[in-house]
C-alpha cells in the first residue's frame, strides 16, 4: 500500500486534479462557531481505498456526509 504525503496547497491541488471525489475548504461543526472541520480538503481517485480514522467527535461522519449534504466549501 502506498502512502502519499502532500506538503503544500499547490501540491494538494495538483494531486487532487481528476479525482473521483473531491471536497475543498470545508467548514463544519455541531454548534455555531465551534468547527470540528475547518478548511478541510479531501480527495480520492477511482480505484483507491480510503480509510478515515480518528477519535470520537473528530468529524469523520461529517466528512463522509459532505458529498451528500454539502454546506460551506466546494465539492467536485
Amino acid at each position: 500500500m502506498a502512502v502519499t504525503t502532500i506538503e503544500g496547497r499547490d501540491e494538494h491541488l495538483a494531486a487532487a486534479e481528476g479525482a473521483l471525489v473531491r471536497i475543498d475548504d470545508v467548514i463544519a461543526g455541531y454548534f455555531p462557531g465551534v468547527n470540528i472541520l475547518n478548511g478541510c480538503d479531501f480527495y480520492a481517485h477511482s480505484g483507491e481505498l480510503v480509510g478515515i480514522i480518528g477519535p470520537n467527535g473528530a468529524g469523520k461522519v461529517d466528512l463522509a456526509q459532505i458529498p451528500v449534504r454539502p454546506g460551506e466549501g466546494a465539492q467536485r
